[in-house]
Protein backbone atom coordinates (compact mmCIF):
# COMPACT_ATOMS: atom_id res chain seq x y z
CA UNK A 1 0.00 0.00 0.00
CA UNK A 2 1.67 3.52 -0.65
CA UNK A 3 2.23 5.79 2.08
CA UNK A 4 -0.51 8.16 1.20
CA UNK A 5 -3.67 5.51 0.77
CA UNK A 6 -2.20 4.55 3.94
CA UNK A 7 -2.42 8.11 5.39
CA UNK A 8 -6.38 8.42 4.30
CA UNK A 9 -6.62 5.11 5.72
CA UNK A 10 -5.40 5.68 9.11
CA UNK A 11 -6.78 8.87 9.14
CA UNK A 12 -10.22 8.02 8.39
CA UNK A 13 -9.72 4.72 11.05
CA UNK A 14 -9.01 7.25 13.97
CA UNK A 15 -11.92 10.10 12.42
CA UNK A 16 -14.10 6.66 12.96
CA UNK A 17 -13.31 6.14 16.34
CA UNK A 18 -12.75 9.70 17.84
CA UNK A 19 -14.41 11.74 15.58
CA UNK A 20 -12.87 14.72 13.29
CA UNK A 21 -12.41 16.99 16.21
CA UNK A 22 -10.21 15.06 18.20
CA UNK A 23 -7.44 13.90 16.06
CA UNK A 24 -4.81 15.77 14.52
CA UNK A 25 -2.15 15.47 12.22
CA UNK A 26 0.67 14.62 14.93
CA UNK A 27 -1.86 11.74 16.32
CA UNK A 28 -2.58 10.31 12.88
CA UNK A 29 1.59 10.21 12.13
CA UNK A 30 2.12 9.07 15.34
CA UNK A 31 -0.43 6.02 14.61
CA UNK A 32 1.77 5.52 11.76
CA UNK A 33 5.16 5.34 13.57
CA UNK A 34 5.95 8.21 11.10
CA UNK A 35 7.20 11.76 11.70
CA UNK A 36 4.65 14.77 10.93
CA UNK A 37 7.50 16.23 8.48
CA UNK A 38 6.52 12.98 6.52
CA UNK A 39 2.76 13.13 6.43
CA UNK A 40 2.97 16.85 5.95
CA UNK A 41 4.83 15.83 2.39
CA UNK A 42 1.54 14.26 1.26
CA UNK A 43 -0.94 16.55 3.13
CA UNK A 44 0.00 19.80 4.00
CA UNK A 45 -2.79 20.12 5.99
CA UNK A 46 -5.50 18.19 7.89
CA UNK A 47 -8.07 19.72 5.66
CA UNK A 48 -6.17 17.93 2.60
CA UNK A 49 -6.58 14.30 4.60
CA UNK A 50 -10.37 15.07 4.80
CA UNK A 51 -10.74 16.44 1.53
CA UNK A 52 -9.15 13.05 0.17
CA UNK A 53 -11.48 11.17 2.11
CA UNK A 54 -14.44 12.93 1.14
CA UNK A 55 -13.60 12.49 -2.66
CA UNK A 56 -13.36 9.27 -1.68
CA UNK A 57 -16.90 8.70 0.06
CA UNK A 58 -18.18 11.27 -3.23
CA UNK A 59 -16.59 8.25 -5.47
CA UNK A 60 -18.66 5.34 -3.65
CA UNK A 61 -21.92 6.90 -3.59
CA UNK A 62 -21.70 7.63 -7.59
CA UNK A 63 -20.75 4.29 -7.78
CA UNK A 64 -24.64 3.47 -6.14
CA UNK A 65 -26.21 6.26 -8.02
CA UNK A 66 -24.84 4.42 -11.31
CA UNK A 67 -25.92 0.85 -10.63
CA UNK A 68 -29.62 2.90 -10.19
CA UNK A 69 -29.89 4.61 -13.27
CA UNK A 70 -28.46 1.45 -15.26
CA UNK A 71 -32.01 0.04 -14.37
CA UNK A 72 -35.66 0.42 -14.42
CA UNK A 73 -36.76 2.51 -12.03
CA UNK A 74 -38.42 1.05 -8.96
CA UNK A 75 -38.83 1.84 -5.36
CA UNK A 76 -36.86 -1.39 -4.43
CA UNK A 77 -33.78 -0.51 -6.54
CA UNK A 78 -34.40 3.35 -4.66
CA UNK A 79 -34.28 1.42 -1.51
CA UNK A 80 -31.33 -0.60 -2.73
CA UNK A 81 -29.64 2.45 -3.53
CA UNK A 82 -30.35 4.08 -0.09
CA UNK A 83 -29.15 0.92 1.70
CA UNK A 84 -25.37 1.49 -0.46
CA UNK A 85 -25.32 5.32 0.65
CA UNK A 86 -26.35 4.52 4.15
CA UNK A 87 -23.78 1.97 4.30
CA UNK A 88 -21.37 4.40 2.52
CA UNK A 89 -21.90 6.87 5.20
CA UNK A 90 -21.19 4.69 8.06
CA UNK A 91 -18.08 3.67 6.90
CA UNK A 92 -17.11 7.11 6.94
CA UNK A 93 -18.79 8.16 9.73
CA UNK A 94 -15.88 10.18 11.30
CA UNK A 95 -16.65 13.07 8.02
CA UNK A 96 -20.13 12.33 7.81
CA UNK A 97 -20.95 13.07 11.14
CA UNK A 98 -19.29 16.45 11.05
CA UNK A 99 -21.34 18.50 8.41
CA UNK A 100 -20.52 21.95 9.32
CA UNK A 101 -16.57 20.98 9.56
CA UNK A 102 -17.06 19.54 6.39
CA UNK A 103 -18.98 22.30 4.24
CA UNK A 104 -15.67 24.00 5.10
CA UNK A 105 -13.97 21.90 3.55
CA UNK A 106 -16.07 21.27 0.86
CA UNK A 107 -16.01 25.24 0.61
CA UNK A 108 -12.06 25.57 0.15
CA UNK A 109 -11.23 22.33 -1.85
CA UNK A 110 -14.80 21.88 -4.28
CA UNK A 111 -17.98 23.65 -5.53
CA UNK A 112 -20.12 23.10 -2.32
CA UNK A 113 -23.05 24.81 -4.30
CA UNK A 114 -22.21 22.54 -7.48
CA UNK A 115 -22.21 19.47 -5.50
CA UNK A 116 -25.59 20.05 -3.27
CA UNK A 117 -27.28 21.32 -6.54
CA UNK A 118 -26.27 17.86 -8.48
CA UNK A 119 -27.01 16.03 -5.31
CA UNK A 120 -30.87 17.50 -5.36
CA UNK A 121 -31.11 17.11 -8.65
CA UNK A 122 -30.13 13.60 -9.15
CA UNK A 123 -32.99 12.71 -6.14
CA UNK A 124 -35.43 14.69 -8.13
CA UNK A 125 -34.54 12.75 -11.36
CA UNK A 126 -35.36 9.66 -9.26
CA UNK A 127 -38.83 10.60 -8.11
CA UNK A 128 -39.56 12.00 -10.87
CA UNK A 129 -38.69 8.51 -12.74
CA UNK A 130 -40.22 6.67 -9.99
CA UNK A 131 -43.79 8.73 -10.63
CA UNK A 132 -43.56 8.13 -13.95
CA UNK A 133 -43.11 4.31 -13.69
CA UNK A 134 -46.31 3.90 -11.85
CA UNK A 135 -44.03 3.30 -8.30
CA UNK A 136 -45.28 6.12 -6.45
CA UNK A 137 -48.27 8.77 -6.74
CA UNK A 138 -46.56 12.53 -7.17
CA UNK A 139 -47.71 15.53 -8.27
CA UNK A 140 -44.89 18.20 -8.90
CA UNK A 141 -44.72 19.22 -4.98
CA UNK A 142 -44.85 16.01 -3.70
CA UNK A 143 -41.68 15.25 -5.60
CA UNK A 144 -39.95 18.17 -4.47
CA UNK A 145 -41.31 17.41 -1.00
CA UNK A 146 -39.39 14.25 -1.59
CA UNK A 147 -35.91 16.23 -2.86
CA UNK A 148 -35.97 18.09 0.43
CA UNK A 149 -37.11 15.62 2.81
CA UNK A 150 -34.34 13.02 1.61
CA UNK A 151 -32.00 15.69 1.67
CA UNK A 152 -33.12 16.80 5.41
CA UNK A 153 -33.00 12.65 6.51
CA UNK A 154 -30.11 11.55 4.52
CA UNK A 155 -27.99 13.88 5.97
CA UNK A 156 -28.83 13.81 9.70
CA UNK A 157 -29.84 10.03 10.18
CA UNK A 158 -25.94 9.05 10.87
CA UNK A 159 -26.09 11.74 13.71
CA UNK A 160 -29.41 10.75 15.15
CA UNK A 161 -27.89 7.10 15.45
CA UNK A 162 -24.71 7.29 17.08
CA UNK A 163 -26.91 9.54 19.60
CA UNK A 164 -29.46 6.99 19.88
CA UNK A 165 -28.33 3.88 18.39
CA UNK A 166 -24.73 3.50 19.18
CA UNK A 167 -25.77 -0.19 20.55
CA UNK A 168 -26.39 -1.65 17.42
CA UNK A 169 -24.57 -2.75 14.41
CA UNK A 170 -23.87 -1.15 11.22
CA UNK A 171 -26.62 -3.53 9.49
CA UNK A 172 -29.40 -2.82 12.63
CA UNK A 173 -29.05 0.63 12.48
CA UNK A 174 -29.13 0.92 8.63
CA UNK A 175 -32.11 -1.37 8.60
CA UNK A 176 -33.70 0.97 11.49
CA UNK A 177 -33.53 4.17 9.16
CA UNK A 178 -34.29 2.65 5.97
CA UNK A 179 -37.40 1.35 7.55
CA UNK A 180 -38.41 4.54 8.50
CA UNK A 181 -37.83 5.34 4.82
CA UNK A 182 -40.09 3.02 3.56
CA UNK A 183 -42.77 3.90 5.83
CA UNK A 184 -42.66 7.20 3.95
CA UNK A 185 -42.43 6.11 0.72
CA UNK A 186 -45.34 3.77 1.34
CA UNK A 187 -47.60 6.24 1.83
CA UNK A 188 -46.77 7.62 -1.72
CA UNK A 189 -45.99 4.35 -2.81
CA UNK A 190 -49.20 2.64 -5.69
CA UNK A 191 -49.73 -0.90 -5.26
CA UNK A 192 -46.66 -1.77 -7.36
CA UNK A 193 -44.69 0.53 -5.45
CA UNK A 194 -45.79 -1.15 -2.01
CA UNK A 195 -45.35 -4.99 -3.12
CA UNK A 196 -40.90 -3.63 -3.65
CA UNK A 197 -41.48 -1.91 -0.32
CA UNK A 198 -42.52 -5.40 1.27
CA UNK A 199 -40.46 -7.53 -1.16
CA UNK A 200 -37.08 -5.39 0.26
CA UNK A 201 -38.18 -5.88 4.02
CA UNK A 202 -38.86 -9.55 3.94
Amino acid sequence: MKRKEAIVLTALKMFNESGIHNVGVREIARAMSISVGNLSYHFPKKENIVAQILMLLLARNNKQFEAFFAAPPTVYSYLELMAGIFGNQYDFRGVAISPLEIKHIYQQHFDYHAIEDKRKQRQREIFKSLNEAGELKLNEKGIEFFVSYITLFSRFWIQEAFLNYDHLSKQEVIEQYLGDLGQQLALFATPSGLEGIEEFFV
